[in-house]
Formats: C-alpha cells, sequence, structure tokens
C-alpha cells in the first residue's frame, strides 16, 4: 500500500511525500485554505479541495492524497 505523508516546507507550504520519497506536489495555506497543486510545464495545475478540515490527521490526509493520485495516475490529461 502506498503511503503518503507532508513535510514542512516554509510559511504555509507542505510538500508531498510519497512512501518517503519527494514528489512534485504541494499543498499550501491561501486565506485559510490548505490547497494540492503542482506545477507541471509551467502550469499551476490545483485541486477543487479544500484540505484544511483534515491537514491535521495524517491517516485522513493519507487516504485522500492517495485517492487523488490514483486518480491522476488512471487519467493525466485531467491534471
Amino acid at each position: 500500500m502506498t503511503n503518503y505523508n507532508v513535510k514542512h516546507s516554509g510559511q504555509g507550504l507542505l510538500t508531498v511525500y510519497q512512501d518517503d520519497k519527494e514528489t512534485s506536489w504541494k499543498i499550501q495555506n491561501k486565506n485559510g485554505r490548505w490547497m494540492l497543486y503542482c506545477v507541471l510545464d509551467g502550469k499551476t495545475h490545483e485541486h477543487p479541495r479544500d484540505f484544511a478540515d483534515i491537514i491535521h490527521d495524517p491517516e485522513k490526509l493519507s487516504l485522500h492524497l492517495g485517492g487523488v493520485f490514483d486518480c491522476r495516475t488512471r487519467n493525466l490529461a485531467s491534471i
């Protein structure tokens, strides 16, 4: 099973890790909303979900991130 976690990267910024390997995804606090995004080919791709309600619950956060990345893997065109 793949495990996702986050590590503090700066003021209001978290880096997403997959099985302890850094990914290109970040979670940033924007006006109280914790938003997941990455930058690919110079374009920012933001996930619509606000992660604020689970940002301090590592187990729930890992499950939700796993769901997001599973969808992205199956449909890369959607990012």
